[in-house]
Order: C-alpha cells, then sequence, then structure tokens
C-alpha cells in the first residue's frame, strides 16, 4: 500500500522528468507538444490534489481512490513519453 507521502515523492520524480524534457522543446515546441505539455500539467496538478484527498478520504473508499492515482499516473507517464518521443 503506498502512502501520501510515497505517492507525492513518486509523483514528484515523474514531474521532475516532465520538466526536464518539457525545458529541452521549450524553445521550439510543435502544437502537438504545446497540447501534451498543457494536459500532462492539468492531469498534474488533478493528481496532487487527489493524493490530498486520498489522506481524509474514508478506508472504504481508499482503493478506489489509490486505483485512481495509479490511472492518472500512468496517463502522466504516457505523455511524458509521448512528449520525449516528439522532440
Amino acid at each position: 500500500m503506498m502512502t501520501r507521502r510515497s505517492l507525492t515523492a513518486e509523483l514528484d520524480n515523474i514531474d521532475g522528468r516532465f520538466q526536464s524534457i518539457r525545458t529541452r522543446v521549450a524553445s521550439r515546441p510543435s502544437p502537438r507538444q504545446e497540447s501534451i505539455i498543457r494536459e500532462e500539467e492539468a492531469e498534474l496538478a488533478l493528481l496532487r490534489h487527489s493524493i490530498v484527498v486520498l489522506a481524509s478520504s474514508p478506508d472504504d473508499k481508499k482503493p478506489a481512490q489509490r486505483d485512481s492515482i495509479q490511472a492518472g499516473r500512468r496517463r502522466v507517464e504516457g505523455l511524458t513519453k509521448e512528449l520525449g518521443g516528439n522532440e
């Protein structure tokens, strides 16, 4: 079971990779890269909020909340890979 702290640390690592790739494409992003960047920023904000909500969720709701966070994490990782592949 992942704790709020471990989820936050994992999200920080994902965000760091995203920011690194974003910096490399920042000077000349294609329209698709701009779209990926906006989508990923929104998804990261949603994930950060979801992690905070998880901490205050009733125990019976936590498994579904964790599953949602993991699905969001996979989406963000996919977007990061796509952004990096479009450099």
